[in-house]
C-alpha cells in the first residue's frame, strides 16, 4: 500500500463534521426584500462623514472645547459679562468666536467634501431583479438591500458584497480589480459554482428562490465561508472566497455577472476596515501644550499677586479714601477686593496666552502642506505623480525624526521581478547571459531526455495565478498576477520556449512551445518577448498538437501565508498521468521532499544561500507523478474539506498536507528585485543626519543583509550582530554573546521573573498570527549565517576642515566608538515581543541598523509601537504594500509608497511619496523647516502677548490695583486676530535659517534639531530668553510713555495727555516693537514678508486714523491718533522706546554670530564668502560615502 493511501487511512479524521454548521451566521433571503427588512438587515447606504445638520455646532464645539486654551477662554469670556469684569463683554467674546468659527469652517469644509462623495457613491444606478415584476430595473446604489439579483456590467464599480451566480464567460469565470480596496491593482479571479452557472435569464431567475447562510460581518477581506441552497436543493453547497465580489472592486475582462448581494452598507467587508487609526497628535503639541502650562501658571501667579496687591492697597490707602465707600473690616476686604480683583485680573491677564495660536498654527501647517505638494524635487516624471500630505498636524514632527522602520520589497526596491539565476541539477543558470539561455532553449527541444529541465519550466509555467491578457495594440499577450515574482517566473518560461497563451478554468493553462533558432538575435539585455513571435490568436485558431498543449488544472492547493507554498495537480495532454507542481519558501517545500532520489538537493541548498548573499528572492520548484487512483481518492478528501461549513481552512490545510510530500526536487529559482534610484544616497544622507534606520521584511536574512549593504545600511567596517534562538535561554544567550562581541557589561541582561509572565495576551495574539508573511515577500526561508566581513568602524563624521575653518567635528561626529547592526529573524523575534523587548531595545537603540527578517505585518506593527512607547523616540515608518498598513498607522508618522502593490498603504498615510528618494528632501528640508518655522512661531507668539499685556501689571501699580484696563477694547480685541498676526503667519510658510541645497549637502544639520539634549536646552533657552526680552520691553515701553507724558507735558492746545492718550500710545509702541523684533529675528526675507510686515504697519495706521475720527460711535477715542501725529514728543518718545527696546536683540544677534556661531551658520558663510572652501568640505562627505558604496558594490 503507497504511503499516500497510508495517510489517507490514518488520517480519516479530517471527514470529521465536514456537515457543521457556520458558527455565528446570519442568513440570506434570495429575491426576499421583505425578510431583510423583517430581520432589520441594513441598507446599502453610506456615509463617511463626522457631522449632520443637527449636530455640527454642539458636536463641533464640544470638540473644540476638549482643547484647554479654548476652554480657558471661555471661561475668560463668561467671567466678562459679570460687573467685577474692566473689559466689555464683546472684547473677550469676538477673539473666541472668531478663532471658533475658523475651526468650525474649516472642519466643515473638509466634512462637506466626505458628504459629496457620499452622494455620489450613494445615487449610483444599479440593475435590481425584482421577482413581482419579472425584470430588471435600476435603484439607487443605496436602496440596494441584502438578498437582492444584481446584474454588473464591464468596468462597473461593485457597490456591496455579492456572490457571483453566473457570468458572461464559459467557464463561470470573472475577473476583478481590487485596487480601492486592497491597494492591488492586479487582476484577481472569481467565479460562479457550477451549480448555478445555468442562471442567466429572466426565465430562469423566476425559480431562484432559497437562502444563503453565511458569517456574521467582518473585516477579512481575504476569508469568507458560507453556503447556498436553492429550494429546488436537497444540500446546501460551500461558498468561499472565490464566490465573493468585495464591495470597492470593479469588475475587469467580463462582459457581465449576476449576483447575489451578501453585506449591504456598514456590513461590507470595506465598511468594516474602515475604522479610522487612532488619531495621531504630534509631538509639538506636547511642548505647546506645555507652554502654555507654564504661561497659565505665570498668569495665575499674576493675578493672585494683584489680587494680593489689591487688597492691601485698599487696607493701607483705601481706607483713608473716604470717597471710595469701602468696607471698613479686613474680613470684608479679602472677600470682596480679592474676589472681584482676581476675576478681574483673569479676565485682563488672559491675553498672556495668545488666543489666535491654535488657529495660526492650523492654517500654518496646511500653507506647509501645499508647498510640499508643490515641490517639483518630489515630483515623479514617471507616472505624473507628486507627493501628498494627508495629516498636516504632523509637518514639524518630519524635523525630528530619529528612528525610521522600512519595509524592503516595493519600499527600497522597484517590485520589478525579474529572474536572474535558476539552478538545475547541478548548473545554475545566468539569465543575463544569452549563451545559457540559448542552452536552455536546445535542452527543452528534447524534453524527454532532459526531464529535469522540462519538469522545471514546466512547473513554473502552470503553477501559479498568472492570466494572460490579450494587448490589441501589441498584438501579445501582457500577463496579469497578484505576484509579480510569478508573472516573472511564467515570462521566463516564455523566454526559454514555453509560453502560456490561455488560461480557461473549465479546460486548463495551454502553452505553446517557442524553440527558437540558435542564431536569433537575443540582445545584450534581458528581453522576454520573441522576435518572430506572431499573433497568439491566430497562431492559436490554427494550433497543432506538437505546438499546442492544454493542461487541465484539476486541483489547486493555494499559496496562503501558512502553507508558504502552492500545489497544482495537472493532466498532462499526452501522458495522461496527473503531475503535482509545488513551488514556495524553501522552509516549506524542503520538508516535503523525498528522502530517496534526490541527489541535488544539497546542491540546491547551497543555491539558496549564493542566490540570498546576492540578495535575490528565491524559491523551490519541485514535482510529484500521482497514481490516479489514488489522486482521486485524496480529491474526493480535498472537495470535502472544501465544502466544509466549519473550520474549512483548518481541514484544507491538513487535507493539503496529505499530498504534498515525497517530492521531486527540480531546482531553485533566483529573481532579482532591484534597488530603486536612490536609494543608497537617501539612507546615506539620512544616516548622517542621526536617524537611526531598522528594515522589517519578510525576506530571509541573507537576502536582507545583502541588500541592507548595497543600501549602505551596512558597510564592510560595520559589526554584524546576530540575535538567535527561538527560546528565552537561547535569546539571552546570544544578547550575553553580542555584549561581549562589544566589550560591554551584561549584567542588566539577567534573565527577570516578570519577564516571563510578561505580555501573555500579546504572545496568544502572536500565536495566532505569527504565520503571517506578506505573500509578495514570503518566497524565502531561513539559511546558514552569513560570512560577511566583520571589523569595527565609527560612524560617518565630518574630517578635519582644512586651513584653520571652525571645527564642526564635534557637534557632528555620532560619538559612537563601535558601529554594528543587528539582524534578528521574526521567530526569535516572536520571543522577544513576547518576553524580552527591554534586553533587546538595550542593544538595538545603540547601533546604526537593525534588520528585523520574516516577520509578519503584525510583528512589524509590533516592532514599531515597542519602539515607539519604549524608547519615547519619534519614529517614522515607510511601506507600499497593504501589509504595511498596520506599522505605518502603529509609527509616530506613516509614509506610504505609490508602489507596484497599489495604494493602499499610500491611502492609510499620513504623507505619501512617488519614490524612496523623496524621502530624504522631505525630512530634511521640509521637515527641518516645518520644526523650526512652528517652533518660532510660538515662541513669538508667546513673547508678543506677554510683552503686550505686562505693561498691564506695570500700569496696576499707579491704579491701585483696581483692575482697570489700560487698553481700549477694540485695541485688545484685534491685538492677537489683525495687528500681529500677519507676519507670524508668514513665517511659518516662508522662513529659511539656511538654503535648502546646505541642507541636502550636510545632513549632519538636521541631528542639531533631533538630539534630544540639545532639543530640551534649545526649547528652555530660548522660551526663556523670549519672556525675559518681553518683560524687558514691556517696562521700557510702560515706564518711558509714563515719564515723558505723565501730568506735564502740554499739547499747543493747552491739553495735557489724558488716560486714552496713554493707554493708546502703550498698545501702538507696544505693536510696532513686537513686528519689528519679528523682523530682527527673520532670516529670509522676500516678497510676502515684506507684505505681511509694512502692510500690518500700514493697516495699524489706517485702523487708527479711521477709529479716532468716529465721534458718535466712539467719542472716548475720538481725535487721540491726530493729538499723536502732531505731537513731537510723541515721536521723541519712539525714538527711544524704538532703540531701547531692540539694541539688546541686535547685540545678542551680533554676539551670537560672531562669537558663538551655530554650524548652519558657519556653513552659510563658507558658502557665501569661500565657495571652494564650501565644495572640499562637501566632498569630504561625498567621498567617504563613495568609499563605502564602492566596498558595498563590488
Amino acid at each position: 500500500m503507497s504511503d499516500l493511501n497510508k495517510n489517507l487511512i490514518q488520517k480519516d479524521k479530517v471527514e470529521e463534521n465536514l456537515n457543521e454548521e457556520i458558527e455565528k451566521s446570519i442568513t440570506i433571503q434570495i429575491c426576499d426584500r421583505n425578510f431583510s427588512k423583517l430581520l432589520k438587515y441594513p441598507h446599502n447606504y453610506i456615509s463617511t462623514t463626522r457631522y449632520n445638520w443637527l449636530n455640527f455646532i454642539p458636536k463641533n464645539l464640544f470638540e473644540q472645547f476638549r482643547r484647554f486654551a479654548n476652554f480657558y477662554f471661555l471661561l475668560a469670556a463668561i467671567l466678562s459679562f459679570l460687573p467685577i469684569s474692566p473689559l466689555t463683554p464683546f472684547t473677550s467674546v469676538s477673539p473666541l468666536v472668531f478663532v471658533l468659527a475658523v475651526s468650525a469652517i474649516k472642519a466643515g469644509v473638509e466634512d462637506y467634501q466626505r458628504r459629496k462623495a457620499d452622494k455620489k457613491a450613494n445615487s449610483a444606478l444599479y440593475s435590481i431583479y425584482h421577482p413581482e415584476l419579472k425584470q430588471f430595473k435600476k435603484i439607487r446604489s443605496d436602496q440596494i438591500q441584502m438578498g437582492d439579483l444584481i446584474f454588473l456590467e464591464k468596468k462597473q464599480e461593485i457597490p456591496a458584497d455579492v456572490i457571483v451566480i453566473s457570468t458572461s464567460e464559459d467557464d463561470n469565470l470573472c475577473y476583478i480589480e481590487t485596487s480601492n480596496l486592497d491597494g492591488e491593482s492586479n487582476y484577481k479571479e472569481r467565479y460562479a459554482i457550477q451549480e448555478t452557472s445555468d442562471f442567466t435569464s429572466l426565465e430562469s431567475f423566476q425559480n431562484l428562490s432559497g437562502k444563503i447562510k453565511c458569517e456574521e460581518p467582518n473585516e477579512h477581506i481575504y476569508l469568507f465561508e458560507g453556503s447556498i441552497q436553492l429550494d429546488s436543493w436537497e444540500n446546501p453547497i460551500a461558498l468561499d472566497q472565490n464566490q465573493v465580489l468585495l464591495r470597492g472592486s470593479s469588475l475587469q475582462n467580463t462582459k457581465w455577472v449576476y449576483g447575489v448581494v451578501i453585506y449591504a452598507g456598514i456590513w461590507t467587508k470595506i465598511s468594516n476596515n474602515l475604522r479610522s487609526a487612532s488619531h495621531k497628535f504630534s509631538k509639538f503639541e506636547t511642548i505647546l501644550n506645555s507652554l502654555v502650562l507654564k504661561i497659565f501658571f505665570i498668569q495665575l501667579s499674576i493675578v493672585i499677586l494683584s489680587a494680593f496687591l489689591a487688597v492691601v492697597w485698599q487696607d493701607k490707602k483705601g481706607r483713608k479714601m473716604t470717597y471710595l465707600d469701602q468696607e471698613t473690616t479686613r474680613v470684608m476686604l479679602w472677600k470682596t477686593i480679592f474676589l472681584d480683583s482676581f476675576g478681574a485680573y483673569f479676565i485682563i491677564y488672559s491675553y498672556m496666552i495668545p488666543i489666535s495660536l491654535y488657529v495660526t498654527v492650523e492654517c500654518v501647517r496646511i500653507v506647509q502642506s501645499w508647498f510640499m505638494q508643490w515641490d517639483l524635487e518630489m515630483y515623479n516624471e514617471e507616472n505624473g505623480g507628486r507627493m501628498v500630505v494627508k495629516n498636516s498636524d504632523l509637518n514639524e514632527e518630519l524635523g525630528q525624526i530619529e528612528i525610521i522602520l522600512s519595509d524592503k520589497t516595493g519600499t527600497l526596491t522597484e517590485n520589478e521581478m525579474e529572474i536572474y539565476k535558476c539552478s538545475i541539477g547541478e548548473k545554475v543558470y545566468h539569465f543575463t547571459n544569452k549563451d545559457d539561455i540559448n542552452q536552455l532553449r536546445e535542452l527543452m527541444k528534447n524534453e524527454e531526455q532532459n526531464l529535469l529541465v522540462s519538469q522545471f519550466f514546466h512547473a513554473i509555467s502552470l503553477c501559479h495565478t498568472v492570466i494572460p491578457e490579450y494587448n490589441e495594440l501589441t498584438k501579445k499577450n501582457d500577463f496579469q498576477g497578484q505576484s509579480q515574482d510569478e508573472v516573472a517566473l511564467v515570462k521566463a518560461a516564455k523566454l526559454v520556449g514555453i509560453e502560456m497563451v490561455s488560461r480557461k478554468k473549465t479546460k486548463g493553462i495551454t502553452l505553446k512551445k517557442i524553440f527558437l533558432k540558435e542564431k536569433e538575435n537575443i540582445g545584450e539585455e534581458l528581453s522576454l518577448e520573441s522576435e518572430n513571435e506572431i499573433s497568439i490568436q491566430s497562431d492559436f485558431e490554427n494550433q497543432n498538437s506538437n505546438q499546442f498543449q492544454t493542461f487541465q488544472i484539476d486541483s489547486v492547493l493555494e499559496f496562503d501565508s501558512d502553507r508558504k507554498r502552492m500545489s497544482v495537480v495537472v493532466l498532462n495532454p499526452i501522458t495522461r498521468q496527473y503531475i503535482l507542481y509545488c513551488k514556495g519558501a524553501d522552509s516549506s517545500v524542503i520538508p516535503k521532499l523525498s528522502k530517496i532520489g534526490n541527489e541535488n538537493i544539497e546542491k540546491g541548498k547551497n543555491s539558496i544561500y549564493q542566490f540570498s548573499k546576492d540578495g535575490l528572492r528565491t524559491l523551490v520548484i519541485a514535482y510529484k507523478n500521482l497514481e490516479e487512483s489514488q489522486y482521486l481518492a485524496w480529491k474526493n478528501k480535498f472537495e470535502k474539506a472544501k465544502a466544509s461549513l466549519n473550520q474549512r481552512v483548518k481541514k484544507v490545510h491538513k487535507v493539503c498536507d496529505l499530498i504534498e510530500n515525497d517530492l521531486i526536487f527540480l531546482g531553485v529559482t533566483g529573481i532579482m528585485d532591484r534597488l530603486q534610484d536612490g536609494v543608497p544616497d537617501t539612507i546615506a544622507s539620512l544616516i548622517q543626519a542621526g536617524i537611526a534606520f531598522w528594515v522589517l521584511t519578510g525576506d530571509k536574512r541573507e537576502t536582507a543583509v545583502s541588500v541592507a549593504v548595497s543600501c549602505n545600511l551596512i558597510d564592510k567596517k560595520s559589526k554584524i550582530i546576530y540575535i538567535e534562538g527561538q527560546k528565552k535561554p537561547e535569546i539571552l544567550s546570544s544578547l550575553k554573546n553580542a555584549y561581549q562581541t562589544l566589550g560591554w557589561k551584561y549584567q542588566e541582561l539577567e534573565l527577570k521573573p516578570n519577564d516571563i509572565e510578561e505580555n501573555e495576551k500579546e504572545k496568544e495574539d502572536e500565536n495566532e498570527n505569527e504565520n503571517e508573511i506578506d505573500e509578495k515577500d514570503f518566497e524565502e526561508n531561513d539559511s546558514s549565517e552569513s560570512d560577511l566581513n566583520q571589523k569595527n568602524s565609527n560612524y560617518k563624521n565630518f574630517s578635519e576642515i582644512p586651513n584653520q575653518e571652525p571645527d564642526l567635528q564635534s557637534d557632528f561626529s555620532q560619538k559612537n566608538e563601535q558601529s554594528f547592526s543587528i539582524v534578528v529573524t521574526g521567530q526569535t523575534l516572536r520571543t522577544i515581543l513576547s518576553s524580552l523587548k527591554q534586553h533587546f531595545l538595550n542593544l538595538a537603540v545603540k547601533s546604526q541598523t537593525v534588520i528585523c527578517c520574516r516577520v509578519t505585518p503584525k510583528q512589524k506593527a509590533k516592532v514599531v509601537e515597542l519602539v515607539r512607547k519604549k524608547t519615547n523616540r519619534l519614529c517614522l515608518a515607510i511601506g507600499d504594500g497593504a501589509n504595511d498598513v498596520s506599522m505605518i498607522q502603529a509609527a509616530n508618522v506613516g509614509i506610504g509608497i505609490f508602489g507596484k502593490e497599489g495604494t493602499q498603504a499610500a491611502r492609510s498615510s499620513d504623507y505619501s511619496l512617488t519614490r524612496f528618494r523623496h524621502l530624504k528632501r522631505l525630512l530634511l528640508v521640509h521637515g527641518r523647516y516645518s520644526f523650526l518655522r512652528l517652533f518660532e512661531l510660538i515662541l513669538y507668539s508667546f513673547y508678543k502677548n506677554f510683552q503686550f499685556i505686562l505693561s498691564q501689571f506695570w500700569f496696576s501699580f499707579f491704579t491701585g490695583f483696581s483692575g482697570v484696563s489700560l487698553y481700549d477694547g477694540w485695541i485688545m480685541t484685534l491685538f492677537n486676530i489683525t495687528f500681529t498676526f500677519l507676519p507670524p503667519f508668514v513665517f511659518g510658510f516662508t522662513e529659511k535659517d539656511v538654503k535648502e541645497q546646505i541642507l541636502m549637502d550636510f545632513p549632519q544639520l538636521y541631528n542639531l534639531l533631533i538630539h534630544p539634549k540639545k532639543r530640551r536646552k534649545l526649547n528652555f533657552k530660548i522660551f526663556s530668553w523670549r519672556i525675559l526680552n518681553a518683560c524687558y520691553q514691556s517696562l521700557v515701553i510702560f515706564f518711558v510713555v509714563y515719564g515723558v507724558f505723565y501730568d506735564n507735558i502740554l499739547y499747543s492746545s493747552g491739553k495735557i495727555v489724558g488716560f486714552t492718550n496713554f493707554g493708546l500710545y502703550c498698545a501702538v509702541f507696544s505693536i510696532i516693537i513686537v513686528n519689528i523684533d519679528y523682523a530682527l529675528n527673520h532670516k529670509y526675507w522676500n516678497w510676502l514678508t515684506h507684505v505681511s510686515m509694512w502692510g500690518t504697519l500700514a493697516f495699524l495706521i489706517v485702523f487708527l486714523a479711521v477709529y479716532s475720527n468716529m465721534l458718535t460711535t466712539f467719542p472716548e477715542i475720538f481725535g487721540v491718533f491726530y493729538m499723536a501725529i502732531v505731537s513731537p514728543m510723541f515721536y521723541l518718545s519712539f525714538l527711544f522706546i524704538f532703540i531701547a527696546c531692540l539694541l539688546p536683540t541686535y547685540f545678542y544677534l551680533f554676539y551670537q554670530r560672531n562669537f558663538h556661531p551655530k554650524d548652519w551658520q558657519i556653513i552659510q558663510e563658507v558658502q557665501r564668502f569661500s565657495p571652494q572652501r564650501y565644495k572640499i568640505l562637501k566632498n569630504q562627505i561625498d567621498d567617504e560615502f563613495q568609499e563605502d558604496l564602492d566596498i558595498s558594490t563590488n
